[in-house]
């Protein structure tokens, strides 16, 4: 499975653009994907958990749910660096 970058689009949008150092290779995600995962941990997590076992699936999905929403928010306001 390969990355999209920008760098990618670009070119796909201005096939006459300079290849090489000047394309931007910064890796996207089409925003529709974390928007998903945030949907289906709200799904999964139970409202009253009663055991233990409810207790550490529902903080496991609340430990994803805000790490997706921290990348995405951190993308959006100006790029996730490596």
């Amino acid at each position: 499975m390969g990355q999209v970058t920008i760098g990618e689009l670009t070119e796909d949008l201005l096939p006459f653009t300079e290849k090489g150092n000047k394309v931007i290779t910064i890796p996207i995600v089409p925003r529709a994907i974390p928007e998903k995962i945030i949907e289906r941990c709200n799904k999964l997590i139970t409202p009253n958990p009663t055991n233990k076992q409810e207790i550490a699936v529902n903080i496991a999905l609340c430990d994803i749910k805000e790490l997706v929403i921290e990348l995405l928010t951190e993308f959006e306001d100006g790029g996730i660096r490596r």
